[in-house]
């Protein structure tokens, strides 16, 4: 699951980064489409840039990168396969410009270049010279750099023509629900809160309910008669669980969340308390499990998804992101049978290190 996690942040963070041009010898090709050396070893600074900034664990040093993190692979090993996987599939994604006949226009090209000479600005003053230095960390120089937006403005003409708005692809609803059904789980929430209430605090600034500078709730503990009755309903709840009552009477009857009548639907990184999102994803459909948080006492029980949920408009607040999550998905589904395909290098690529190159931020 970490690796499909990946895959989509780099797939919308660098929406494919490529090249079929640039200096040093091949890495990577498919029918005409070509990946170099240099070209290679800048993708891995970028990617690695990428690895930083979204996952905590990742750190850069010696240690870390000879960790076991997955099925016995090292960290090494493990980023180097995704970045090789990513690389891959930019190179399909190029590939599909040209398959189409799509055309890249001037105009196209002149905004890369105005592009690169403000990035010039912004990080070199416009100093030819500090600019070459900078991007001759990443294994690159300005040519190769203007080689690699083209394809990237290529590659994001390409999504945007089959999936943008107005495109030429329609998704059906069978493969939006099977898209939903890979990616969410559907639970009702029986929800009891014995530790703390929420409050309001009055200030200069007024009534506030949360805090001006943190954000977080104004909270209160329970007075031993607040604790008590809560307790006495958290009693209720196992008693009636346990004498077979239906998860949905009881939530009807004790629940204090009641805000989604069909229920919650949940992404492995939906803002939610953490331990109910990882058990909703342990649970088969029809299994309920009883939690303990700092937040109180969860029930929660796992639905069939089915319907159309990210049209309804009771359940519009999970699907925010749907149909950019949906369109990255489906088209990467459509560039893999040729991503496999891509002729790999392996005595090339493995020159390289990730523990070796600068992450970059910048480019």
């Amino acid at each position: 699951m970490m690796k499909k996690l990946i895959a989509a942040i780099l797939l919308i963070a660098v929406l494919a980064l490529t090249s079929c041009a640039g200096k040093g010898t091949v890495a990577m090709e498919y029918d005409g489409v070509t990946v170099t050396e240099n070209m290679y070893l800048y993708w891995m600074s970028h990617y690695k840039a990428i690895f930083m900034e979204n996952f905590a664990d990742v750190v850069d040093s010696d240690e870390f990168w000879d960790s076991t993190v997955s099925d016995g692979m090292t960290a090494e090993e493990y980023f180097t396969e995704i970045t090789v996987e990513n690389v891959k599939k930019n190179i399909a994604a190029v590939w599909l410009f040209d398959y189409m006949g799509l055309s890249f226009t001037s105009e196209m090209k002149k905004d890369i270049k105005d592009g690169i000479e403000d990035l010039k600005s912004t990080l070199a003053d416009g100093d030819d010279k500090k600019f070459a230095e900078m991007l001759a960390e990443y294994g690159i120089d300005e040519d190769t750099l203007y080689d690699v937006y083209v394809m990237d403005a290529k590659i994001s003409y390409t999504y945007e023509y089959l999936y943008g708005s107005g495109g030429v692809i329609s998704i059906p609803d069978s493969d939006k629900l099977e898209f939903t059904k890979d990616n969410y789980v559907r639970i009702q929430h029986i929800y009891v809160n014995n530790n703390f209430k929420y409050v309001t605090v009055e200030n200069e600034l007024g009534t506030l309910t949360h805090d001006p500078e943190t954000g977080e709730a104004y909270t209160a503990e329970l007075t031993e008669t607040e604790k008590a009755e809560k307790n006495a309903t958290i009693a209720a709840i196992d008693k009636a669980i346990a004498d077979g009552d239906s998860f949905e009477s009881v939530w009807e009857k004790y629940s204090e969340d009641k805000y989604y009548e069909n229920g919650y639907y949940l992404k492995e990184d939906t803002a939610f308390v953490a331990e109910v999102v990882d058990a909703a994803f342990e649970l088969d459909i029809g299994e309920t499990v009883r939690l303990e948080t700092k937040y109180g006492v969860h029930y929660i029980k796992r639905y069939e998804i089915d319907g159309t949920p990210w049209s309804d408009k009771a359940s519009k607040d999970f699907f925010s992101d749907f149909d950019s999550a949906l369109a990255d998905y489906v088209f990467t589904v459509m560039i893999s049978e040729a991503a496999e395909k891509v002729k790999v290098k392996d005595d090339v690529i493995d020159k390289y290190k990730l523990r070796d190159v600068t992450p970059n931020y910048y480019t």
